[in-house]
C-alpha cells in the first residue's frame, strides 16, 4: 500500500496490458473485477461469418437455367417423320388482271392501253379483260411510285364497279437492301 505519492502502474498479463494512476489513495489490483484494457490492433472479438443465403438463391436460379435448357434441347432431339401424301398439282391458275398506272395518269389493261381514262371505261377494260370468266380474277395493280393517288383510287373503283373484290397492289424490293 502506497499513501500520498503519484504513482503510474503497468500491468502486462499474457497479451493485456493494464494501467493504473494513483494519486493519494490506495492501490489495489482486483483481476476479477476486469480492470483491463485490450492493446491488440485491428482485431475485433466478433467471429466472421459468411452468409449463404445469397449463395443459395445464385445456385437455385442455376440449376433453374440448366433443367428448363436441358429440356428445350430434348424437344429439339425428336425425330419425326412426317407423313406423306400424293397430290396433283393444280391445273389452273387463278385469273389475274394487271392494271398500269404510269406518272402520267395513262392506263394499260394487261397490255392494251385505255383511251377512257375515266372509272367506267376502265372498267369496261377490266370487263374485257376478263372474257366473261366465271371466276372472280385478281386486279394486281402496278402504280408508278410518281403517280397520283387519284388514279390508283379510280382503278379500285372500277374494279368495284366492275363487280371484282379481289384486288391488290404490285412493289419491288429497294435497291441496296
Amino acid at each position: 500500500m502506497l499513501k500520498g505519492k503519484t504513482l503510474s502502474l503497468f500491468i502486462l498479463k499474457g497479451k493485456t496490458l493494464s494501467l493504473f494512476i494513483l494519486k493519494g489513495k490506495t492501490l489495489s489490483f482486483d483481476e476479477s473485477k476486469g480492470n483491463r484494457m485490450n492493446f491488440q490492433r485491428g482485431k475485433r472479438h466478433e467471429e466472421l461469418e459468411m452468409n449463404l443465403v445469397p449463395l443459395i438463391d445464385v445456385l437455385l436460379v442455376i440449376i433453374i437455367f440448366l433443367i428448363v435448357s436441358a429440356t428445350f434441347s430434348r424437344t429439339s432431339e425428336l425425330q419425326i417423320n412426317l407423313p406423306t401424301a400424293e397430290a396433283n398439282a393444280p391445273q389452273d391458275k387463278p385469273l389475274t388482271i394487271e392494271v398500269g398506272v404510269d406518272a402520267s395518269g395513262k392506263y394499260v389493261v394487261d397490255g392494251n392501253n385505255v383511251s377512257d381514262t375515266s372509272v367506267s371505261g376502265i372498267a369496261v377494260a377490266l370487263q374485257a379483260a376478263a372474257k366473261g370468266s366465271k371466276e372472280d380474277p385478281t386486279i394486281i395493280i402496278n402504280a408508278d411510285a410518281l403517280s397520283s393517288h387519284q388514279s390508283v383510287v379510280n382503278v379500285m373503283e372500277a374494279s368495284r364497279t366492275a363487280g371484282y373484290s379481289h384486288i391488290t397492289f404490285a412493289t419491288q424490293l429497294k435497291s441496296g437492301s
